[in-house]
């Protein structure tokens, strides 16, 4: 059962890296058609995603509007999650090879000790 877990994780993460891979070469050799914005607030593909805002660990408020024109990867860890540590280590390599000026990584913690649990 573990090693599922594992290979599913590798897996997220290979689609991750190969679908930006994928935008990359796409953006550098091609003309990318956008996909048309239908203005309808949900989660299919075309339409706005809903919007929403959180406080970050240092205080900082921030919403999903701050990462416009970026693609904008969102986990969701915990420190008791034996899964989430594994799956943040698999992260790191994509994190730093990744141009920041593109991507951004937005991880949102779940902790009971911290007291809003």
């Amino acid at each position: 059962m573990k090693n599922k877990k594992i290979y599913i994780i590798i897996g997220i993460v290979a689609v991750v890296i190969i679908g930006y891979m994928l935008l990359r070469s796409n953006s550098s050799t091609a003309q990318q058609t956008p996909v048309e914005n239908s203005g309808v607030v949900g989660t299919k593909v075309g339409d706005t995603a809903p919007e929403f805002s959180t406080v970050t660990s240092t205080g900082q408020e921030i919403q999903l509007s701050d990462f416009a024109g970026k693609i904008l990867v969102i986990t969701s860890t915990a420190t008791w999650c034996s899964t989430c540590i594994v799956e943040a280590k698999n992260f790191v390599p994509v994190y730093t090879t990744i141009d920041s000026d593109e991507v951004e990584f937005l991880t949102v913690s779940i902790d009971p000790s911290e007291g809003d649990a």
